[in-house]
């Protein structure tokens, strides 16, 4: 499987989704005194989900810097962080095109959190706590006893 160096979603790779006019009244419209653009909070939130399903496949890893998706789902990473930043202002709706371009974007990143999914560029820098293992199991050396009842004669971990 390849590998690849993991990208950062920046505000200006949502403008290859919509268009600027209709992205700068998502990002600053209805804005607070104290609100901040809402994209600083939305995309990390948005990249851990993409990859935490990124991690239901087995065999996929998770690159070492956070908040980076592979560059193949740089697009469907970005329409999920449309489909959180459009409420904000309701009375601006998505196309059908759009809101099909959304739906189509979760089911594929379900498709590539499958066992055996769609195959996604692994990252050239895998992080320190991704513990999957590829066709390996770890188990304790000594087993765990949990319970004293006779009867069961004990069960073990």
């Amino acid at each position: 499987m390849a590998t690849a160096t993991w990208i950062t979603i920046s505000v200006d790779d949502l403008d290859d989704c919509v268009v600027a006019a209709q992205m700068t009244a998502i990002r600053n419209a209805a804005l607070g005194d104290s609100q901040d653009d809402p994209f600083a909070a939305v995309m990390p939130a948005i990249i851990a989900r993409v990859r935490a399903e990124i991690q239901g496949n087995p065999i996929n890893r998770v690159g070492a810097v956070a908040n980076t998706v592979p560059p193949s789902l740089k697009n469907q990473t970005c329409w999920l962080i449309v489909a959180a930043l459009q409420p904000r202002i309701p009375s601006l709706r998505l196309t059908d095109d759009q809101k099909d371009l959304i739906k189509d974007a979760r089911d594929y990143l379900k498709r590539v959190g499958k066992p055996n999914g769609i195959p996604i560029e692994q990252p050239d820098d895998v992080a320190a706590n991704d513990m999957q293992k590829s066709g390996t199991s770890e188990m304790a050396e000594t087993p765990t006893l949990v319970t004293n009842d006779p009867k069961q004669q004990g069960i073990y971990l």
